[in-house]
């Protein structure tokens, strides 16, 4: 209680005086305070000319006064907030207090509606609105005078959107590869798609101008977004083998020959004591379907059991294997025909020889005859 001038001093004398009071309530009203005072022996001053006063010469009512307590001004905000993007303006906060004076001791502040001004992302420069908090200071919040203060110094961080460059595949052809199979996004947020994107997705990676069976890498490139981080990840290029067929060219012998003009003379091979026989001549006794480009087999083994001189009449199989030439163990996978080895009989000739007998010889003269054509130790 602030306490005013004394009346009814005696002479120039003065004295000290407080006084104390206490509304019956904390909470915005007027009240009737009941105050009382107590007188303290008073100083000397000579430049006032005034004397100190002895407190125990006088006696000082108590009074009752009317007291009225006023709302405290109060400044509410929150405190920098920080969220990812979503495309929505959404924003959770605690509500402080940022004028005016503080929450009091047993007060409390709850609740409270926050909204960023914005959708977009940006960084220490966001604006947040504060309304509808919550004062609990057992008086329904009337106890504050409560105004609200943006938070200018908010942030909201790109959200990640990851973009996978689809895989491709394709069969050899001698071609080189070039570009891209698209993209797929995952991560756009409230319904948002590709169309707040910027730029033009390119290509890169291994998979640029890969021409040989395998595998390699297409890397997507080349989109920003105001709101978005992009993370790229690769995708991948499978070439897969060309089916190439090399097939034997079907030919005919006569047993007891060794080989034709057709395909070439087979020379016998034994290997792990089986005889066959191998021919290898380049561009002769096969046929070659499913080579790409410039391409080329130089040279195939044929092989065939009816090339022998000894193989007897009947048909065998020409085994076509190992071809050389351009890629081929890279880029093809290679299937072999058999082509058909016809033995066809030799001519053989029996000429009986002649005789002579005499007229009236009652016994015959040895009979023979000669044969021509057999082969090798035929009889």
């Amino acid at each position: 209680v602030t306490v005013g001038g004394l009346l009814g001093l005696v002479g120039n004398e003065t004295l000290n005086v407080t006084g104390s009071g206490s509304t019956s309530s904390k909470n915005v009203g007027t009240y009737q305070v009941a105050v009382s005072y107590a007188l303290a022996d008073g100083t000397t001053n000579g430049q006032n000319n005034t004397v100190g006063g002895l407190a125990a010469n006088y006696q000082l009512a108590g009074e009752t006064l009317s007291s009225t307590i006023t709302a405290a001004n109060l400044v509410l905000s929150t405190s920098n907030l920080t969220k990812t993007y979503d495309g929505t303006t959404s924003a959770t906060g605690t509500a402080v207090a940022v004028g005016g004076t503080q929450v009091f001791t047993g007060d409390s502040l709850s609740g409270g509606t926050f909204a960023y001004t914005d959708v977009n992302a940006g960084s220490g420069n966001k604006t947040v609105t504060v309304s509808g908090v919550t004062v609990n200071d057992g008086n329904n919040g009337a106890n504050y005078s409560v105004t609200y203060a943006d938070n200018t110094t908010s942030t909201i961080t790109k959200a990640t959107l990851f973009v996978t460059a689809a895989g491709d595949s394709k069969i050899y052809n001698a071609q080189a590869y070039t570009g891209g199979n698209g993209v797929t996004y995952m991560g756009f947020v409230n319904g948002e798609n590709d169309s707040v994107l910027n730029g033009t997705t390119t290509y890169a990676g291994t998979a640029q101008n890969a021409v040989n069976a395998g595998t390699y890498s297409i890397t997507a490139s080349g989109q920003s977004a105001n709101n978005y981080n992009l993370s790229y990840i690769d995708g991948t290029l499978t070439v897969a083998k060309a089916a190439l067929t090399i097939t034997a060219n079907n030919d005919t012998k006569v047993y007891g020959d060794s080989g034709t003009t057709t395909v070439p003379s087979y020379a016998p091979v034994t290997t792990n004591g089986v005889t066959t026989a191998v021919a290898s001549l380049a561009n002769a006794g096969y046929s070659v379907s499913g080579l790409q480009g410039s391409d080329t087999v130089y040279a195939a083994d044929l092989s065939s059991n009816g090339a022998l001189a000894t193989s007897g009449v009947g048909n065998y199989a020409i085994t076509a294997s190992g071809a050389t030439g351009t890629n081929l163990s890279t880029n093809y996978v290679i299937t072999y025909r058999d082509g058909l080895m016809s033995v066809t009989p030799k001519a053989l000739t029996i000429a009986a020889d002649n005789v002579t007998m005499t007229y009236g010889d009652t016994a015959l003269p040895t009979l023979t005859y000669t044969s021509s054509g057999l082969i090798g130790n035929d009889t």
